[in-house]
């Protein structure tokens, strides 16, 4: 059995009054109270049975959530993703009060679409991406039967999104209604994509467009934080995804983002692609170079980071490789002298989407401070020396707007492959790889040996 029951919370005391609630936090009436048990018990048959209850965390749902807990005795548990949408500047106003001082934002309420053009009010795409997350939970599910306690505007949104059409065709949400949905995943296309070990990407499309979510088997870090700001930041520069919304769902974290319209290119890139990834990439770099927050990021330092390496590397020639890099005085001076900045550390082919002459930037959780030339030398390392070894550097160098010592930036690139032959050294150490890492790991070996 695959079913959710959807209820609109009893009539408020926001309601009475004509109130624009939004966000606002009103009880239910005593009249609304009653209709809420008078709506259970003349429809028993389907509100008996059910798993759990899940509700807003506003108090017109909430009590409503406990209404119905309380005759069909089942749990009831709050889900902060079932809360209503905000209707920015108009919340907490009566309708009178709006039309005296918004009347042209009231329209746009009433109209019940998008709110988009209402200051401070929740964008279409984020409430969509809220339901969208708020139902991940009963993918792959083969039984659920819950009952769900939420707002109009949620409610409308998800049932739209689930039948897959608009996601503002009209509903009727009023109080004594309930609306029953079966298999909630039978409409919506979903392609699913494992990225590591702890994270996978889901690819979903609705009615109106594509959404990425991300999930992770961690909470919320800073890193989070500041990968939206930083793709706020950065959009009006190149092409990067917006996060749309993020969230702790019990022991893991959601992240709904932007679809990006392109592919993961593999194997060699031709001379255009080639010229205009490059292109991006030094356009990123200088964006990166003047962001006002960068304090907010770690500063990295690379000379003690290939000390630690040295000393955890298994394999004897490797550790001589890295030796001889820690020793190199050139290396060591035009690291002190390099300009500090934000880089992209993981700009692997699989973090950039080509789509025409169109190329997109993923993938911003990691962004560390370093010398600035090492943007380039990561990017070389992750994206042409692991696909071919035999990769012409120069052809890079030559696209570069600014003159970059080579023998610097090879040092960099030597650092590069060797922090990435130490992690994968050591989850096969820690038996925390499957094949795909031990070829990771021999790739590393052999650029090594290569560049040596």
């Amino acid at each position: 059995m695959k079913k959710l029951l959807l209820v609109r919370h009893g009539l408020s005391v926001g309601n009475k009054k004509g109130i624009i609630q939004g966000l606002s936090n009103y009880p239910l009436t005593d009249e609304g109270k009653d209709n809420v048990l008078r709506l259970v018990k003349d429809n028993l048959e389907y509100f008996s049975g059910k798993d759990k209850i899940l509700t807003s965390p506003l108090v017109r749902c909430r009590e409503t959530s406990d209404i119905i807990s309380s005759y069909i005795k089942a749990d009831s548990n709050i889900d902060d993703l079932l809360v209503e949408f905000s209707a920015g500047i108009l919340d907490g106003l009566s309708k009178v009060e709006a039309q005296e001082k918004y009347s042209e934002y009231l329209k746009i309420w009433t109209s019940r679409g998008d709110l988009d053009l209402i200051p401070n009010a929740t964008k279409g795409d984020e409430l969509q991406a809220r339901v969208l997350m708020f139902l991940e939970q009963y993918l792959n599910k083969e039984n659920y039967n819950d009952i769900i306690v939420s707002h109009a505007g949620f409610l409308r949104c998800l049932i739209n999104t689930v039948l897959k059409v608009a996601r503002t065709t009209p509903v009727n949400l009023e109080h004594n209604n309930i609306h029953e949905l079966n298999d909630v995943f039978a409409n919506l296309k979903v392609k699913q994509h494992t990225i590591a070990k702890n994270s996978q990407v889901l690819e979903i499309e609705t009615f109106e467009k594509k959404y990425i979510l991300k999930k992770a088997n961690r909470l919320i870090e800073q890193r989070d934080l500041n990968e939206q700001e930083i793709l706020k930041y950065l959009s009006k520069y190149i092409n990067v995804p917006e996060i749309y919304l993020m969230a702790n769902r019990n022991n893991y974290l959601l992240k709904t983002l932007e679809y990006k319209e392109g592919s993961n290119f593999y194997g060699e890139l031709n001379e255009r692609m080639l010229y205009n990834t490059i292109k991006e990439l030094y356009k990123m770099q200088e964006a990166l170079k003047n962001y006002p927050e960068s304090k907010n990021f770690e500063i990295i330092d690379i000379l003690e980071n290939l000390r630690k390496d040295i000393f955890r590397i298994k394999d004897s020639n490797m550790r001589e490789i890295g030796l001889e890099l820690l020793k190199d005085e050139i290396f060591q001076n035009a690291i002190k002298a390099d300009y500090k900045s934000l880089v992209h550390d993981d700009l692997h082919r699989a973090n950039i989407l080509y789509n025409k002459d169109n190329v997109a930037f993923l993938d911003f959780e990691g962004l560390k401070i370093y010398p600035i030339t090492y943007q380039l030398a990561s990017h070389i390392a992750a994206s042409y020396l692991l696909n071919d070894v035999d990769f012409n550097i120069k052809k890079v160098l030559d696209l570069w707007p600014i003159q970059i010592d080579y023998k610097y930036l090879l040092c960099l690139i030597k650092y590069r492959l060797y922090e990435g032959l130490v992690y994968f050294q050591e989850r096969i150490e820690n038996k925390e790889y499957d094949s795909s890492d031990v070829d990771l790991k021999d790739k590393y070996v052999k650029c090594l040996k290569h560049l040596k």
